[in-house]
């Protein structure tokens, strides 16, 4: 008999988070390790979302502020951006303001960032 292979986090409902740092270093102290895995963990969860791949991308102001006159023709800074994605197991991409983590607790950044991909 041979041994059971082991389920992909896809079939298991569970989605693979990836992170990433606007020039490639963690500017913030505000956040602590698997914290944000587990918060996006349970929203994901909670929403109802399966098997998806995410990226989350911490970055500045100036940063965020030139993706959303870009892509949005917005003038602001904005604390998060989303940017689905329409192919098949990616969910998408969340842009984080990290200047904005002392204002926004980042649950609620990552709950309504994680809404706008189950209207898209």
């Amino acid at each position: 008999m041979s041994p059971a292979r082991p389920s992909s986090p896809a079939s298991l409902g569970l989605m693979k988070i990836n992170f990433f740092w606007e020039g490639g270093e963690k500017k913030t102290p505000l956040l602590k390790g698997g914290e944000v895995r587990k918060i996006v963990r349970k929203v994901v969860r909670d929403l109802g979302i399966r098997g998806k791949e995410l990226n989350i991308i911490f970055c500045s102001s100036p940063y965020i502020k030139d993706l959303a006159r870009r892509y949005l023709q917005k003038d602001y800074e904005p604390a998060c951006l989303t940017f689905p994605f329409r192919e098949k197991g990616f969910l998408g991409e969340i842009y984080i303001n990290y200047h904005s983590l002392p204002h926004f607790p980042i649950a609620h950044l990552l709950e309504h960032a994680l809404k706008h991909f189950l209207r898209e």
